[in-house]
């Protein structure tokens, strides 16, 4: 009687086991069927804002973002992270950005399919109120949860030049486009994190030269792709 049970719970443990590890595979597989994949465009969104008189005053460049997968990606988050130097100071980005939704949230989630956009920075023009006519001012602005202008986006840290230590730390609310443009960038990425999918990141490539003025503006991301419509 022994003799006969053995292969008996032998055949048991082995079927139990088999299908154990056929139903693991089988949710893994659709797990990873359906997952959802998020993709960067190749290049940024981009919208005027107008004054009072009906002359362009703005100009806004959003990331656009897509969920080329078969689910929901929840939870999805923008950053920003830059870093660059000029004449000895270091000028530091990092800051979590807003998705130009409604209330602007820090979050959201993107269906299958669907196509979001974050607000990334805004170059403003600033007329000056001389009575000679001199060129506009150019402000670059970046996106942070309080706001274009708020928080603590930027970060200017200064050191000694012997010593190599931080002397001051200085946090402007924005940069002339000169500046920007002046400083050597080192890393500009940005990045997206998602509860239930892969995080994606691109590197930036800027041109807010002034040629046209903000008409010849451009921002391109390295890792991003032609997003279908």
């Amino acid at each position: 009687m022994a003799n006969s049970t053995i292969p008996l719970l032998s055949a048991i443990i082995g079927g139990l086991s088999g299908g154990l590890v056929f139903s693991f595979i089988q949710s893994w597989a659709w797990r990873w069927y359906t997952k959802p994949k998020l993709t960067i465009g190749a290049s940024a969104a981009t919208a005027f804002e107008t004054d009072e008189d009906g002359d362009i005053s703005s100009r806004v460049f959003r990331v656009p973002v897509q969920n080329q997968g078969r689910s929901s990606a929840e939870n999805c988050k923008p950053e920003l992270r830059m870093t660059g130097d000029l004449d000895g100071s270091e000028y530091v980005i990092n800051t979590q950005l807003q998705w130009f939704e409604d209330q602007n949230p820090s979050r959201i989630t993107i269906n299958s399919g669907e196509r979001a956009k974050y607000n990334l920075l805004r170059v403003t023009k600033q007329e000056t109120d001389d009575y000679i006519p001199v060129d506009p001012t150019f402000i670059v602005q970046f996106a942070s949860p309080g706001g274009w202008d708020k928080g603590d986006s930027i970060v200017k840290w200064d050191y000694d030049d012997e010593t190599g230590r931080a002397t001051s730390a200085t946090v402007p609310d924005s940069l002339e486009r000169d500046t920007f443009q002046e400083i050597s960038w080192n890393s500009a990425e940005v990045i997206v994190t998602a509860g239930n999918t892969d995080k994606i990141e691109s590197s930036i490539e800027l041109d807010l030269g002034e040629e046209r003025g903000m008409v010849g503006m451009r921002m391109l991301f390295s890792d991003g792709e032609e997003l279908s419509s």
